[in-house]
């Protein structure tokens, strides 16, 4: 073997070894399940969370501020094989900071919570199957939530992009003959 190839061959062993020191002294542990101490806390700014591995059932809970629209509305559309109830919506200009394009507002319309079963089959259906007509224009839906009753006093909501001026107003739920529309008061 040349001196060369000895040298080379030493670099390689050097930083190999290295680098397994490296990863070594680094390492993340790993609990596996069963372990006793499986169970940790993690503290951050003097907040603790507990992890456990035992499986729980879901709670109830509150959130602090209904929501709502500004205005009061009234439907109820099928959708996915749940019945949804509108009850409201709003018109604002800036959503999360965005506002909404010039001579343009964002359009919100509100539905009661549904139960959590329903949840994932009632935001796939609302998904390709909303929008909403302006006249004879249609509007594609921007966003969507659907609010389970696992939180109270929640909604979900569809979220629009309309012309500031907009007038007869109807959210449609699917298309052609089976399609069903509530007026926007």
């Amino acid at each position: 073997m040349s001196r060369t190839t000895l040298i080379l061959l030493m670099v390689l062993i050097v930083i190999i070894i290295g680098g397994g020191l490296y990863f070594w002294l680094t390492k993340t542990p790993i609990n596996i399940l069963g372990n006793k101490n499986a169970n940790t806390a993690v503290t951050t700014n003097t907040n603790t969370a507990v992890v456990s591995n035992v499986n729980s059932t879901l709670q109830v809970t509150n959130s602090p501020v209904e929501v709502k629209g500004t205005n009061a509305m009234t439907g109820k559309v099928t959708v996915g094989g749940v019945e949804l109830t509108l009850n409201s919506y709003a018109k604002v200009d800036t959503i999360n900071g965005v506002p909404a394009d010039k001579g343009q507002t964002y359009l919100l319309i509100y539905f009661d919570a549904v139960a959590p079963a329903s949840v994932s089959a009632v935001n796939q259906a609302l998904i390709a199957d909303a929008h909403l007509l302006v006249g004879d224009v249609t509007y594609k839906l921007l966003a969507l939530k659907v609010a389970s009753t696992l939180v109270n006093n929640d909604r979900g909501s569809l979220q629009f992009m309309v012309p500031t001026t907009a007038q007869n107003t109807k959210l449609e739920i699917g298309t052609g003959a089976s399609a069903q529309r509530v007026t926007l008061p």
